[in-house]
């Protein structure tokens, strides 16, 4: 086959009636049942309180939108140094680095 020709393919699942319903039955759920109203909600109190970490001296930066986020750790605030990697933060952080 030369390079750059389109190969169709498909997925297990692709088109599946079961898997079609599974996943109407999910909208509903987020839309009918409050979960998306709910994470909104939720999302807005974690990111409201999650911000206040911003004025440790130990936090550079928090970053969120709903309920993902980011809080950079630094051993200095005004040059954002980071931790030096001997010290193994990631371990108690959950992180796999820094």
């Amino acid at each position: 086959m030369p390079a750059g020709d389109v190969v169709g393919h498909g997925f297990t699942y692709s088109g599946h009636p079961v898997s079609a319903a599974v996943g109407l039955e999910v909208l509903r759920l987020y839309l009918e049942g409050g979960i998306l109203e709910n994470g909104k909600k939720v999302g807005a109190y974690f990111e409201k309180r999650l911000a206040e970490f911003a004025s440790h001296p130990l936090v550079g930066d928090v970053r969120s939108k709903g309920m993902l986020a980011g809080v950079e750790l630094v051993v200095d605030k005004k040059t954002k140094r980071k931790p030096l990697p001997a010290l193994g933060l990631s371990r108690y952080a959950g992180a796999q680095g820094l």
